[in-house]
């Protein structure tokens, strides 16, 4: 799942996930994630932004942890800037500066997922 409110950034990141097979979800805001998750189950991993309207990425991350289905979901933070300790009190999967380099990025996602034979239709 992917969880970013600029829609070119978005966009963008699940352009590359479907060009390396990934099956990918996406939401524009922490609260719309958690209902997506609520609803459709847990994805293999959430790449969270955390500078968000409506509900930020460290509010989503917060909520999540709380809710016993969701917690264990692993969480990749997407961040312009460093890690700080809120950050990493919210046990992030791992953390990647922006601009995300594709490879990197890629990398940390196979760690996680295995790309699928078949996308669905968009």
């Amino acid at each position: 799942m992917v969880v970013e409110d600029d829609p070119a950034q978005r966009n963008a990141l699940c352009a590359l996930l479907e060009l390396e097979g990934f099956y990918w979800t996406a939401a524009c805001n922490g609260r719309e994630a958690l209902d997506l998750l609520r609803r459709n189950g847990a994805p293999d991993l959430v790449l969270l932004d955390l500078s968000m309207p409506v509900m930020g990425g460290c509010e989503f991350r917060v909520a999540q942890l709380a809710d016993g289905v969701l917690s264990g979901i692993p969480v990749l933070i997407l961040s312009a800037d460093r890690p700080s300790d809120l950050e990493q009190s919210l046990r992030p999967a791992g953390f990647l500066r922006k601009p995300i380099d594709c490879e990197t990025l890629l990398g940390e996602v196979r760690r996680f997922c295995a790309p699928e034979s078949t996308l669905p239709e968009a």
